[in-house]
């Protein structure tokens, strides 16, 4: 049995009131707190026509009651209550905790609601899982019409928070239009890439996420409107690799265009993923395609731009600032839908800008030539400074590899290959290294795997 507690002046007088009820057995009082007894006096209240003014007054009297008590239940024994298993005393607390929330209108029911879902930390809930026990008693009342109106602002709510599917009942009450979406099927159902939606959902604050790859926590599902506008937005934007498909490029090209600036990014996704508009892919494309003269006869030495770098030695990029610097004409057989790779240019043509900006230097492969070495060897022998870099004007183009030709003669006067001096012996280079390593005679040492060199003073008269 609960009892009210008196001011502790009155205790005495409260437990002689006990002792003069019949069949009371002493040992089963419960003390009720003073707080846990809004509801009963709200409803006494109502009883003597003494309503207390609040959103409540508006409901039925069995409403207040009921609504307050189950509402309650959920605050205070969570969404797997049951109500036959409840107390006396649950109830009363749980009246009352319903009626401190409701008592300040439907508004404040919604916030309680919406307050709830959060606390349910990572992941997709349903409205089930959060607000079940309310939920079931709800749908029960609908033979009271009565309870109509709080059906209905529920329902409403449940179809603005959740992604309820058109046909699905909730509260006995028949969804006609689905009103918000998750992750996933909203992507589908307004054709945005799902890993851009994710990514604008995130930034929105709509969704947040715990960790690089944790799950995921909806603030608020996207709605109709929000998925409309973010599909107009998105309208266009294609990651990565799409961008470099589109392009006609590997994905790491792109990438050194967008560092260059050659290419402008729309922004970012997690992890560095850019992700590009589609106008700002074909104004590059737009620059090619302004380089190009319908007139120009095709040259005997015509290849695509990705052939034109290692034949003439340079880099994509090297290639493309010459192209733009000194205005080389390029040739395409696409038409209006061409890609980086259907544009044409002469090699001769890009060679002689090479040679325009680079007077004095020589070629990597032109290095090896004079020293009898390969390519690998040449850049070995400058990275430890045997040989140096071609002098540049600030408005050169960047060359991959250009080698100072000064610097390539003075190391052939002093230096020589084993390829070069078997030559000149007309001897086996292999067994003419032998011999010369078992008189003493040591190669140049220097990093990476090289050719074999030797300097002319330590092979003279050998």
């Amino acid at each position: 049995m609960l009892i009210e507690v008196p001011p502790p002046s009155h205790h005495k007088h409260s437990y002689d009131f006990a002792r003069m009820v019949d069949n009371m057995d002493i040992d089963d009082i419960q003390i009720v707190a003073e707080e846990a007894r809004s509801l009963e006096r709200y409803l006494l209240g109502r009883l003597d026509g003494t309503p207390a003014g609040c959103w409540l007054d508006t409901l039925e009297f069995h409403v207040a009651a009921q609504l307050c008590e189950n509402f309650g239940l959920l605050l205070t024994q969570g969404p797997k209550a049951t109500r036959a298993e409840t107390t006396e005393r649950q109830w009363l607390e749980a009246g009352a905790a319903g009626y401190d929330i409701l008592r300040n209108g439907p508004d404040q029911m919604v916030a309680a609601l919406e307050e709830l879902r959060m606390e349910t930390g990572p992941g997709c809930h349903t409205y089930g899982a959060i607000a079940g026990s309310f939920l079931t008693w709800l749908s029960q009342r609908e033979d009271d019409a009565a309870f109509n109106h709080i059906r209905r602002i529920v329902f409403d709510y449940i179809l603005r928070t959740y992604p309820v599917l058109v046909g699905s009942t909730v509260l006995r009450i028949r969804c006609d239009r689905q009103q918000v979406y998750s992750l996933r099927k909203g992507a589908k159902a307004y054709g945005i890439d799902e890993r851009m939606l994710r990514h604008k959902l995130l930034e929105r604050g709509d969704i947040s996420r715990t960790g690089k790859s944790g799950a995921i926590t909806y603030r608020r599902y996207p709605s109709r409107e929000t998925l409309q506008e973010l599909a107009d937005e998105t309208n266009g934007l294609l990651r990565g690799f799409d961008a470099s498909d589109y392009l006609g490029v590997d994905i790491h090209l792109l990438r050194i265009f967008v560092v260059v600036r050659l290419v402008k990014k729309a922004g970012e996704m997690a992890r560095n993923a850019p992700y590009f508009r589609r106008e700002d892919l074909d104004a590059f494309l737009g620059r090619l395609n302004r380089q190009t003269r319908p007139e120009l006869e095709p040259a005997n030495d015509e290849v695509s731009l990705i052939a034109a770098t290692p034949a003439c030695q340079c880099s994509t990029l090297e290639l493309l600032h010459l192209i733009f610097e000194h205005d080389i004409p390029l040739r395409c057989v696409a038409g209006a839908d061409a890609r980086f790779n259907d544009f044409l240019i002469s090699v001769e043509r890009v060679k002689t800008a090479i040679g325009q900006n680079s007077a004095g230097a020589i070629s990597m492969s032109e290095a090896a030539g004079k020293l009898g070495v390969d390519t690998a060897t040449i850049r070995n022998l400058m990275n430890a400074g045997y040989l140096t870099a071609a002098p540049k004007s600030q408005k050169s183009s960047e060359r991959w590899r250009v080698v100072d030709e000064a610097s390539v003669t003075m190391f052939g006067e002093h230096y020589i290959s084993a390829t070069d001096f078997a030559r000149e012996l007309r001897r086996d280079p292999a067994n003419l290294c032998r011999e010369l390593y078992k008189n003493g005679v040591e190669p140049l040492i220097f990093n990476g795997e090289n050719r074999i060199i030797f300097r002319r003073r330590d092979v003279k008269d050998r």
